[in-house]
This record gives C-alpha cells, sequence and structure tokens, in this order.
C-alpha cells in the first residue's frame, strides 16, 4: 500500500513511460514540482486535474486512493452501485464514468487546505449546500450553509479532526433545508507530523420528517 499519493504517482509515470520533464510539460509546471509530488508534495485542485488527464488516471485515485470513496459510505448511502463497481471504473480507460458513478452516489466531495486557505468542493457538494457554479470555494460560505444548531458540531469535528489526525464523522442539517440530514465525514491528510488538509466527503443520511412520520 503506497504511504502517500506521490508513490501511487511514481508508479504511473514508471508504468506510463514517461519523464518528468514530459509531466511538466503535460502540465504546465517545472520539474522540480513534478519532483516534489513524487515525494508526496502539494499540489492544487487544477493541477492534479491536468496530472491525471496526462496520466489517464483518476485524480481522486491517484490523490487519496480507494478511501477516497470508503465502503462504508457507500452502504450508509443505501445505493445500488457497490465498492466493486467503483473500483472497475477507476481502473477503466474511461474515467468520466468515475464522476458519474459518484455523482450517482449522492456523495460530495471536500478538501480544505489548511496551509494555503484554499480549497475544493465537487458539482455534487455545491448542488447540496445551493452554491452556484460560479461561487470560488470557501470556508464563509461553507460555514453560512449549515443550520447554526449544527455548526459548533461541525466545527469541533474539524478540529477534533486535526488534533486527533484520525478520521472523524458528524451529521448537520443545512441552514435553509433543517428537514434533511446529511453526514460528514472528515479524514486529515498528514505531512510530516502535522495536518496539512482535511478531505471530506458528504452524503445525505435521511429526510427527517419523512423518518418521524413512518416510526409515528
Amino acid at each position: 500500500m503506497s504511504r502517500h499519493w506521490g508513490e501511487r504517482l511514481a508508479q504511473v509515470i514508471r508504468f506510463r513511460r514517461q519523464t518528468l520533464r514530459s509531466v511538466a510539460q503535460a502540465v504546465g509546471c517545472s520539474i522540480q514540482a513534478v519532483h516534489k509530488w513524487r515525494r508526496g508534495g502539494d499540489i492544487d485542485h487544477q493541477k492534479l486535474q491536468r496530472l491525471s488527464e496526462h496520466l489517464q488516471v483518476h485524480w481522486l485515485w491517484l490523490k487519496y486512493g480507494m478511501v477516497g470513496v470508503p465502503h462504508d459510505e457507500i452502504v450508509e448511502a443505501d445505493v445500488s452501485l457497490k465498492m466493486p463497481d467503483l473500483v472497475r471504473v477507476l481502473l477503466s480507460d474511461d474515467h468520466g464514468d468515475v464522476d458519474a458513478a459518484i455523482d450517482s452516489l449522492g456523495i460530495g466531495i471536500i478538501e480544505f487546505d489548511l496551509v494555503t486557505g484554499s480549497g475544493y468542493w465537487s458539482p455534487t457538494l455545491r448542488q447540496m449546500l445551493g452554491v452556484d457554479d460560479e461561487s470560488a470555494f470557501s470556508r464563509d460560505v461553507f460555514r453560512r450553509s449549515i443550520h447554526p444548531a449544527d455548526l459548533a458540531g461541525v466545527e469541533e469535528a474539524l478540529r477534533q479532526a486535526i488534533i486527533s489526525k484520525n478520521t472523524v464523522r458528524q451529521t448537520f442539517r443545512l441552514s435553509d433545508h433543517y428537514a434533511v440530514e446529511f453526514i460528514l465525514r472528515i479524514r486529515p491528510i498528514v505531512k510530516g507530523d502535522r495536518v496539512i488538509k482535511l478531505f471530506g466527503t458528504c452524503w445525505r443520511r435521511a429526510d427527517l420528517y419523512s423518518r418521524n412520520s413512518t416510526a409515528g
């Protein structure tokens, strides 16, 4: 198992018979940047996508391996597509199927860069939070989308992920749609002895009104 994403990158570069120079030219960066990535260094999402397209692998697998969309989330989301199907599309030539598969699961992806303050959210998460396509990633926008009664719990979960360096889970509701509950799973990305990023997956848990009415 790879210790960091740079080891997967190095393997793919060898498999595709690429050089550091050819990769750098395709991505539009320096050879030193590619060398840094092979050691597990940080990369912004735009360059990650260009790198993945050039090497013909999916960015989610390249950066996070198969833990990008864990099996327990797929089971809890109560959907028909199971992990073997996701593995198949990850390893296939048509990597657009991966995005379609993740979208069909209703799983949103978010990434907080704790060093630069930048981040990324997937189209599915934007739709969940009601964020338009033109809005750049913003932690403030993410916080405002959470119901005030649940915000402290989400912030504490993020803090615990950083302190413990372990994956945490937290439920929350949206500020303008409090009848629907979501699950947020946060995995810290550690470099050296500190957490540099938080990688999150989010999916709809249940319609609380429907659940309560059924229970009654």
